[in-house]
Formats: structure tokens, C-alpha cells, sequence
């Protein structure tokens, strides 16, 4: 501090002495600057510097006088701020704003330092090198007026969450915390508008959580702007207006619950349905609400303006001069016509209350109409908590609808033939017809299909409805346009030399670590939920991942164990290739699934498709599989080229995160069981390969000017 303190002396001195522009405006940007603000003393570094690199100029030598020192007291600066000491009071400095009733932070103590081995403060994630990278308060019964500024102090921190607590006041100043990558403030009492600009400068954020509260006003146009936003839930306040045109790719969102109005933008239309459900303004894609026309349309039939009561009266009157008989007609006539149109209505009722959903636990079943003794069932979100159907979701097609669509054939897979069916009103789904699937009696796959419709995720493709038959089953879902990662990757044969059209479009790294992602979180999802199940999901497959127009992935084909015949889903179900499955034996569990997420990560990082399909049946494809997988690991041990060709040329940080990947990919394919990752442990390390480090670039930037200015 005392070198930054001489710094602004010097300058003050400088000042007087120098009249120019650009220096009285590098001595304002100094004078003000806040030393934990690396955009502005990014700003500065090349400002100056390129001030003093201005041969001829007799400002260049005060301009490096100030950038040479200003460099030194930031390195002082900051060192000071990495010791422990400097995060002990600035942690405490927040703790005295907070009101703490239950004293769960009671080892936060001014004896004690936060990252002190396994005696750390509550709350408090440490890395490595003894600096606080995150705070995380959930659920602690915190409150009073949410002021961050004390923690800007902390240069390492990456993510802060306060989320289920009862602070209030408005929304804290984040905007700050430029390297920031996580902000958890869900499920508080924070209310108020938030400022368009807060996040302009929040060039790392990827997570924003702010739903469970009482914020008003229009969502935050900077939140577009923000390049690696992955997560946006914003659920359960009073946001109203339209939801801004976000373009970021793979972005999830949460909408839910606020007074939204107007179309859904066009890169969110892929979302799940239920991310917009409780705006009753929203409209289009993937909502069942067309957006209304402007266009007028004008009726040849009278309106309540034209006034008909006054014209019938007239009619009356004329016809009751002429005659008698006349007019005794003419009621008989109106008495006709509104007793049809009292028919009608109640005719139209009853067919609305016929596809009324039956809800059972959160889901519900719509019978659709009979054609013969054939009858599709709709398996559907559960409606909004107020009790009313939100109609906007509900699917009115049936049977004979799907009969009369244009067919197009997808593929044969093992379970069978898939089609994309498109309706007569232009929507389209996918159908999957079925004829080894009679593991379950008709009320068991009942219940099964009650089931699979209650999971809502949106790296999921729901399940829209089923139709049974003895003989066969249809699984009716929701149609992904963009292909299969499968495809994407070895192009339309599916295999790694078979033939077929090429993928368009080649998957780059973040690309391919976008989409793991994407699937790690549908299946720790699936583990979750289905937990009971001995394979949650089963048939992991790179062709039963689906891709959306962003490269967001979705998971297909899930939780279809408990339906199939077990010798026949020994025979295809892909999680039958892991090493301890057998013909004979029915030892496949949980961990099988994450043997098949290893053979993924490693196909999406070699382009090598996986040899199993290749192979015949039974215990042999084990084997095929193990082979595949040592001779991957084996080249890779060797230094040899393993890493897929297609992905161009890989920056230093990007050769890392795909070694990070193949690390997992491997440990979740060991053969023993015991030594495999557990799922959610292999989710979290998948979760945890992150892109490249704003920080890292940022000093690494800073860093080079310094040495440059040396020499």
C-alpha cells in the first residue's frame, strides 16, 4: 500500500508539471482506481504502456515512471492480499454485516485462519495453495441486508452461494467480481429491480441463480453478453416484459412462475416446456401457445356491435304488419336455433372434459379417442400448481393422427424401428415401435410409463405418450432435429469406416466438453431419480444422445430395462457389454452405466467408434469392448496421436482439459467394479474440467507487458 500511496504523490507531482490530455486522464483513471478492479488496471497497464512506448513524445517517460511503479504496488498489493491473514479479515469484516441467529459460523474466529488444513471455516472451499476459491452458505438461516463488497477482496474466489437463507434489500453489488464464475442467490427474500448493467463485466460467469425471490422489473440485458453462461434460474419472481434474445450455446434456463410476455426467442425453443410454464403471456416454441396474429379478420357474421337485437326487432315488427302467422313462425325458428346452439356448446364441453388429464402423483394420463379397440396414451407434465390444466402443453393427436402422418424411417436400432411422424398441422414426433418388449404385465408398463413421465430434466427427451398391444409398444417422444452425436461424429453410417452420408458439421472441443457435460447431468439425474432401478439408464450410446441446434445434448432410450425381455436385453442393451456381464449372469448394476459414459468420453475424445456394435452377442462383445478400450489407453500411454483429428488445432489449455477428460473416461472403464468411479463421482470430475482460465490469460497478459517494458 505504501508504494501505491507514493505512486499517487508522484503523480499529483507529475501533474502539475505536465498539461496534456492523456496524461491528466491516465492520472484521473490511477488516482480512482480500485486496485481489486483487474479490468481497470488491465485498462491502465495498456494505456500507459502504450503511452511510454511512444518514441518521441515527452509524455512517454512520466507515463512508464507511473506504469512501473503502479506494477510494483499492484504486486505488493495483491501478494499482501493472498495471506491468510488478509482472507481471515475480510471474511470477518462480512461476517459482522450478517445476522447469524443460529451461529453456525462460529469457527470463523480471529484466532484462527480460514484455510487451515482440515480445521477450515464453515462454509469456506479452499484450493491448494491455502486461498479461498469459494463461500458456500446454504441453508444456514442467515439474514439482514446481503453486502458483498468486503469479499471483493478475495481474489481467488470463483463462487459464492447464499441460496435457501432469508437475507433481503436488493440485489448485491456482483458486478465487481469480475473473474466471478458462480452466483447462487436462490430461494432468499431479495427484491427490487436489477440493474441492466450488473453483470457487463463479469467476463467468467458461467451460473446464475437468483429464483425463489421477489425481483421485478425486465431481466437484466447484460446476462446476454456474458459469453459462458451455461445456467440461468430466474423461477419464482415478478420478472415481467420479454425474455431478452440470448444466443449463448447449451444455455439452460429456468423462466417459470414470473409475468413474462411475448415469443420465446428463437435460440431457447429447444428448452423444456416446463422452464416457461406460469407466464401467461409467453408464446411459441416449446410451448404449445401459437403467438396471435396482428392480422384482422373480418367476419361476415354480426359482432355484439353491430347491435342484432335492434335489426331483429325491426324484422319483427315488419313481418307482424304482413302477418300474424309470420311472426309465430319466426320465434319457432329462434327458439330452434338457440336450442342447437345450447347443444353444441354442451357437446363441445363434454368432448374437452373426455381429454381432460386423469393425474395420478404429478402426472398425468390423457385417453385419447378410440379408433376400434386402439387407444394412445398421453403421458404429460403435471399441471400448475393453481390446479388448472395448462393447455398450452397438452398434446391432442392421436392414434389415428399418427396412422395418416407422413412416415420418415430414422433407423433400426436394437430395440427397433424409429420414425419421425409429422402431423397434419405441421409438429412432428418421434415414434418407437417395439416388439421385444414384454417384460412388464399391462398395468406394470402402465405404471412404468407413469413414471418416465414425471422426469423432467432438460438433457432428457421426454416422453410424450405410448400405445400398447400385446404384440408390440409405441414410445412416442419428442423430435430432435439436429441428429445424433453419433452421426456428428462418424457421419451418417454411425460406425467408425462404415459408410453413409458425412456429419456436416465437425464438433470442436468445446463443442464435444459442452456436450459431456450435458449427458453427465442427465445421467446423475437419472441415478438420482431412479435410483431403485439396477440400470437408471442402461442404453448409453453416442446414437442415443441427441443434439439440439446449440450442441445441447439429450439423453434417449432411458430406464427401458424393466421392459425388456432379459435374454434379449442381454442381447442389445449396451450396458451388457461392460466387463462383468455374462450370458449366464445377471450381475450388471449401476456401475455398468458408468462403464458405458468411460466408452463415451473416450469415443468423443478419440473419434473412435466403439467396436461393440461390431461384435456379435453375448459375452463376446465384453470382450471386444475390453480390447477397445486397452488398445485406446495403451496408444495413449505410448504418445501416440489418439486424440480425434477432426477437433483442428487444440490451444495449450485445451490439451489439458482433454487429458483431464480421458483420465475420467479411463477410470470409469476399469474392469473391477470396485475400483470404477462411482456415477456421481464421475459427474463431479467431468463437471469440474472447466475452459479456459480468464485469470490465467489475464496474468499471463499482464505478465508479458511487465517483461516487454523491461527490456
Amino acid at each position: 500500500m505504501y508504494m501505491f500511496r507514493l505512486t499517487r504523490k508522484i503523480f499529483i507531482f507529475y501533474f502539475f508539471l505536465e498539461t496534456s490530455f492523456e496524461l491528466l486522464k491516465l492520472f484521473l483513471d490511477v488516482f480512482f482506481l480500485d486496485l481489486n478492479d483487474p479490468v481497470g488496471v488491465c485498462r491502465i497497464f495498456f494505456v500507459g504502456g502504450g503511452m511510454a512506448l511512444k518514441k518521441g513524445s515527452r509524455d512517454s517517460l512520466v507515463a512508464l515512471h507511473i506504469v512501473i511503479l503502479l506494477s510494483s504496488s499492484l504486486l505488493t498489493t495483491t501478494g499482501s492480499l493472498s495471506e491468510p491473514e488478509a482472507d481471515r479479515e475480510i471474511l470477518l469484516r462480512f461476517k459482522s454485516t450478517i445476522i447469524d441467529t443460529r451461529n453456525v459460523l462460529q469457527n470463523w474466529s480471529p484466532t484462527t485462519i480460514p484455510c487451515n488444513g482440515t480445521l477450515r471455516w464453515t462454509g469456506v472451499i479452499c484450493g491448494d495453495g491455502g486461498n479461498v476459491l469459494k463461500l458456500v452458505l446454504q441453508n444456514m438461516d442467515l439474514s439482514g441486508t446481503l453486502d458483498v463488497t468486503p469479499l471483493a477482496g478475495l481474489r481467488d474466489l470463483k463462487s459464492i452461494s447464499f441460496m435457501d437463507n432469508g437475507f433481503e434489500g436488493g440485489m448485491p453489488d456482483v458486478g465487481r467480481f469480475v473473474w466471478m464464475r458462480a452466483l447462487y442467490l436462490s430461494g432468499n427474500r431479495l427484491s427490487g429491480k436489477i440493474d441492466h448493467g450488473e453483470f457487463d463485466r463479469m467476463l467468467a460467469l458461467s451460473r446464475v441463480h437468483l429464483s425463489r425471490n421477489k425481483f421485478v422489473g425486465r431481466i437484466p440485458d447484460s446476462l446476454v453478453g456474458v459469453a459462458r453462461l451455461t445456467e440461468l434460474m430466474l423461477d419464482g419472481n415478478n420478472f415481467d416484459g420479454t425474455i431478452p434474445e440470448f444466443r449463448q450455446l447449451g444455455l439452460r434456463v429456468n423462466f417459470s412462475n414470473n409475468d413474462l410476455e411475448g415469443p420465446i426467442p428463437m435460440a431457447l425453443r429447444t428448452s423444456n416446456p416446463t422452464a416457461f410454464r406460469g407466464n401467461k403471456n409467453l408464446c411459441g416454441p416449446p410451448l404449445w401457445n401459437p403467438c396471435e396474429s396482428t392480422t384482422i379478420v373480418v367476419s361476415s357474421s354480426p359482432t355484439p356491435e353491430d347491435n342484432p337485437g335492434i335489426n331483429l326487432f325491426q324484422l319483427i315488427v315488419i313481418l307482424a304488419v304482413l302477418s300474424p302467422l309470420a311472426v309465430a313462425g319466426l320465434f319457432f325458428l329462434i327458439l330452434q336455433c338457440r336450442r342447437r346452439l345450447t347443444e353444441s356448446s354442451s357437446s363441445s364441453d363434454k368432448d374437452l372434459l373426455k381429454h381432460q388429464p386423469i393425474c395420478i402423483d404429478g402426472s398425468c394420463l390423457i385417453p385419447g379417442r378410440e379408433v376400434g379397440n386402439r387407444k394412445l396414451v398421453f403421458v404429460q407434465p403435471p399441471p400448475p400448481t393453481h390446479g388448472e390444466v395448462d393447455v398450452h402443453l397438452l398434446r391432442t393427436f392421436d392414434i389415428e393422427d399418427l396412422l395418416k402422418s407422413s412416415a420418415e424411417v430414422l433407423g433400426s436400432g436394437s430395440f427397433g424401428s424409429s420414425y419421425k411422424s409429422t402431423m397434419m398441422n405441421g409438429s412432428s414426433v418421434v415414434v418407437k415401435r417395439f416388439r421385444e418388449m414384454n417384460g412388464m404385465c399391462r398395468e406394470d408398463f402402465s405404471d412404468h410409463m407413469l413414471r418416465l413421465g414425471r422426469l423432467s430434466h432438460p438433457n432428457l427427451i421426454p416422453l410424450i405418450a405410448y400405445f400398447y398391444r400385446r404384440e408390440e409398444k409405441l414410445l412416442i417422444s419428442e423430435h430432435i432435429p439436429n441428429g445424433s452425436l453419433a452421426h456428428m461424429l462418424h457421419g451418417g453410417g454411425g460406425g467408425g469406416g462404415g459408410g453413409g452420408e458425412q456429419a456436416t458439421e465437425k464438433l470442436n472441443w468445446p463443442s464435444r466438453l459442452q456436450i459431456m457435460k450435458g449427458v453427465g447431468r442427465g445421467m446423475a439425474y437419472l441415478h438420482k431419480i431412479l435410483g431403485d432401478l439396477d440400470l437408471p439408464h442402461g442404453h448409453l450410446k453416442s446414437s442415443n444422445v441427441l443434439l439440439c441446434a446449440n450442441m445441447e445434448a439429450h439423453l434417449s432410450d432411458y430406464a427401458l430395462g424393466p421392459l425388456i425381455n432379459t435374454h434379449h436385453a442381454h442381447r442389445t442393451m449396451v450396458a451388457f457389454n461392460a466387463p462383468e456381464a455374462s450370458d449366464d449372469e445377471e450381475s450388471v448394476g449401476k456401475k455398468a452405466d458408468v462403464w458405458s459414459l468411460g466408452i463415451m468420453i473416450l469415443e468423443i475424445v478419440t473419434g473412435r467408434f466403439p467396436a461393440s456394435s461390431l461384435s456379435g452377442g453375448g459375452g463376446s462383445r465384453s470382450v471386444s469392448m475390453r480390447g477397445w478400450v486397452d488398445g485406446i489407453v495403451e496408444s495413449w500411454k505410448d504418445g501416440e496421436a489418439v486424440v480425434d483429428a477432426e477437433m483442428g488445432e487444440l490451444s495449450r489449455y485445451e490439451k489439458t482439459e482433454v487429458k483431464k477428460l480421458f483420465e475420467i473416461g479411463k477410470d470409469c472403464c476399469k474392469v473391477d467394479v470396485e475400483k470404477r468411479l462411482e456415477m456421481f463421482e464421475a459427474i463431479s470430475k467431468i463437471d469440474d474440467v472447466m475452459e479456459v482460465d480468464l485469470l490465467e490469460e489475464y496474468s499471463s497478459c499482464v505478465s508479458e507487458v511487465i517483461i516487454g517494458m523491461e527490456r
